[in-house]
């Protein structure tokens, strides 16, 4: 397994940078992390976002799919509410 942690000065900017990631193989990994630098001399937050590849299923869709087997099915979308 691979890790990496991509760091950008924006959210936006981080969302950019993590959805091209996914788009090269790569999970993201935990939650956004945000950071203030003490003494940052008003650059601002910095945003962080772990990221990992390789290693095996994605843990979080294999605990969906034995979730799901568990109800007997993935359930039916709802209706349309229109």
């Amino acid at each position: 397994m691979r890790y990496t942690v991509i760091d950008a000065p924006s959210a936006g900017g981080l969302a950019l940078l993590v959805n091209q990631a996914i788009a090269d193989g790569w999970r993201p990994q935990g939650g956004v992390s945000v950071a203030v630098p003490p003494g940052d001399g008003g650059s601002g937050p910095h945003y962080y976002q772990a990221m990992v590849r390789g290693g095996g299923p994605d843990p979080l869709a294999a605990a969906v799919a034995e979730a799901a087997e568990e109800m007997g099915g993935v359930p039916a979308a709802p209706p349309d509410a229109n």
